[in-house]
């Protein structure tokens, strides 16, 4: 289930009747069960009830303990529902939801146990999505998450209250942001963060930083951000353009594995930002263009967009290796060398002018 959104309550079915032996007792977030007097009031209460929400899979009362039990005291044989088609998983999150809006007040210790279950069958889901369906505030959600067991690989974006993803690491989209910012001082907040992947309010926060000349990235994150010695970048040589006064140039062999985490990734990205600038640089190895591929597969903001997905795989073909492009040199027939090496060199031509403009809009980028 994505994160709660008010049109959640079109999950369920129009009301039926069902005989009050088919419904099984709920799966319910109130870790005391039952109040005895709160039935006792719906047992003598004359006003006409809402449904009761009914997990149609299990026949578990999801919504509604309280008006199942007053209705066998009464007598009835019969009770109006609505079912939810999910799985029980997500029927509890419908049964905090419901819990949390109307009827008897979920406890303190009921709000609490709800979100830890909710961590634990959601883990991708955000404090605040969390935080706003269990009745608590994103800080407590936060502290409950991090005091949470270890199990295992955590997910490395979040689904926001928005339904949005956004990665839990935002360092590298604070540094898309102070680049953007850099370039186009007049783009509006929300311009830079949806092209960054970060919320208006981090904008600001990476503007203001810059304006007083500090680290886009905040000092907790920048050490989480520590890269390695072998990951630095050499002195220019000199004589170099470098040492003379101009940007330095990136060596383009920071040693970047495939299966290094997002995290390094944007080390590597917070390191080229700050460190050596924006200089263009040729990738002439296969080898290291495997490496900047993958350091890219991991930038949200490319993975998780149609066009910079489309972007990777135009970009894929210079990371293969020499070996690959002799056997398909000769797969290619006779007559069909000609279409094939004018059809290899416009795609060629046409990277090549992707890579020029990009290299461009760099040198226009003030150090």
């Amino acid at each position: 289930m994505d994160a709660p959104r008010e049109e959640d309550a079109t999950d369920l079915s129009p009301v039926q009747t069902v005989p009050v032996e088919h419904l099984l007792p709920a799966d319910s977030p109130r870790t005391a069960g039952e109040n005895a007097e709160h039935v006792q009031v719906l047992v003598q209460s004359v006003a006409v009830l809402p449904p009761i929400i009914v997990h149609r899979a299990s026949m578990r009362v999801v919504d509604g303990a309280h008006r199942l039990r007053a209705a066998v005291e009464r007598g009835d044989e019969v009770v109006q529902v609505r079912f939810f088609e999910g799985s029980a998983r997500d029927a509890f999150l419908v049964a905090v939801r419901e819990n949390t809006a109307h009827g008897l007040p979920l406890s303190m210790r009921d709000r609490l146990a709800a979100a830890r279950r909710i961590l634990r069958t959601h883990p991708h889901w955000s404090d605040r999505a969390i935080a706003e369906l269990a009745g608590l505030s994103p800080k407590t959600m936060g502290e409950l998450r991090r005091a949470a067991p270890d199990e295992g690989v955590q997910p490395t974006v979040r689904v926001g209250r928005d339904g949005r993803i956004r990665p839990v690491d935002g360092s590298a989209g604070r540094l898309r942001a102070a680049r953007l910012v850099t370039e186009e001082p007049e783009a509006s907040l929300r311009d830079v963060a949806r092209r960054a992947g970060i919320s208006p309010g981090t904008v600001r926060d990476v503007r203001a930083r810059l304006s007083r000349g500090e680290d886009p990235v905040p000092g907790s994150a920048r050490r989480d951000l520590a890269v390695s010695e072998s990951a630095t970048v050499p002195p220019a040589a000199p004589g170099s353009a470098s040492s003379s006064g101009s940007r330095p140039l990136a060596t383009g062999t920071e040693p970047v594995a495939p299966g290094r985490s997002a995290r390094r990734a944007a080390a590597l990205t917070h390191q080229r930002y700050v460190v050596v600038g924006k200089a263009a640089q040729t990738v002439a190895d296969p080898t290291d263009a495997a490496e900047l591929l993958a350091v890219l597969g991991k930038d949200p903001s490319l993975r998780y967009a149609e066009q910079g997905r489309l972007m990777l795989r135009l970009l894929s073909p210079g990371a293969l290796p020499a070996r690959l492009w002799n056997d398909l040199d000769a797969t290619v027939p006779d007559y069909s060398v000609d279409s094939v090496s004018r059809l290899a060199r416009a795609s060629a031509e046409a990277l090549t002018q992707f890579a020029d403009r990009l290299e461009r809009r760099q040198d226009r980028s003030p150090v």
